[in-house]
């Protein structure tokens, strides 16, 4: 909506800075006296020969336009210093670290990757943050929702993550993904895990679209129990995913303060 207003009053100011210099004829031009008149010819003379130097101011008017921060521009700008102090007093920690239950953290852009090694094998977890953040509230805008705590309404990211388990050149991979509402169904057994297998595969090398891949939701209902069995051994329980929730929501939640400060120096600069 601000960028529409933008564009309105933009064009609208540039298009009379060309009429007032370059019009010709029309109601923009008043009645002159006999020596107005010939100043008016000499003027449309200059026109019409194509003088620089009038050309020139024009556009040189026009260029200035667009070396000015606009109204919309100052708004935002205003709007983004809120913010980012807003954000960063809610800040759960300022710095990420470098190992994590046993893994070594490292990052790569909007990309969280946790590597241990157990044995003859390299445990590698990774997760990207982007579009993982969620409000931990209105599941359901058709439910009306119990008062929460201050404090509680919190937006955690939850990305759906990898796990690697690498030996030599093969690869046993686990695609999985946070589940919803875990823990709030009658059985309370059901829903004990707070995290599902999506799919599984092995493979050499690297992954290829034509390696073959099974979903999780039709594996024997045992296999799929030996499989989380597997994870658990190598510590991927269900405190650790939890705790690695906690890692990614601190983790994107300083990516999207870093993005508001750039966007901040973007939009200053003149």
């Amino acid at each position: 909506m601000m960028k529409t207003m933008f564009s309105r009053v933009g064009r609208s100011a540039q298009s009379g800075t060309v009429v007032r210099h370059l019009s010709s004829k029309g109601s923009t031009v008043p009645s002159a006296s006999k020596s107005g008149s010939r100043l008016l010819l000499q003027s449309q003379k200059q026109v019409q020969l194509g003088s620089s130097s009038g050309l020139a101011k024009s556009l040189g008017a026009i260029r200035g336009a667009h070396d000015q921060r606009t109204k919309g521009d100052e708004e935002l700008l205003g709007f983004l210093e809120e913010e980012i102090a807003t954000e960063k007093k809610m800040q759960r920690s300022t710095s990420i670290p470098s190992t994590f239950q046993g893994f070594s953290v490292s990052f790569d852009r909007s990309e969280i990757i946790l590597t241990k090694k157990v044995g003859n094998e390299e445990v590698i977890i990774s997760a990207n943050v982007n579009h993982s953040v969620d409000a931990e509230f209105g599941e359901d805008p058709n439910v009306k929702q119990p008062p929460k705590e201050p404090g509680t309404d919190e937006m955690r990211s939850k990305p759906n993550f990898d796990v690697e388990i690498k030996k030599g050149n093969q690869i046993l991979c686990f695609n999985c993904s946070f589940l919803q509402n875990a823990g709030d169904g009658e059985s309370q057994e059901e829903f004990s895990d707070i995290f599902a297998i999506d799919e599984v595969c092995i493979y050499e090398g690297d992954w290829k679209d034509t390696d073959y891949a099974v979903a999780g939701d039709i594996l024997d209902g045992y296999l799929y129990d030996l499989f989380m069995n597997l994870l658990e051994e190598r510590g991927i329980t269900n405190e650790l995913v939890e705790k690695f929730s906690d890692l990614c929501t601190d983790y994107e939640h300083s990516l999207y303060v870093d993005l508001l400060v750039k966007m901040q120096k973007f939009i200053g600069n003149k």
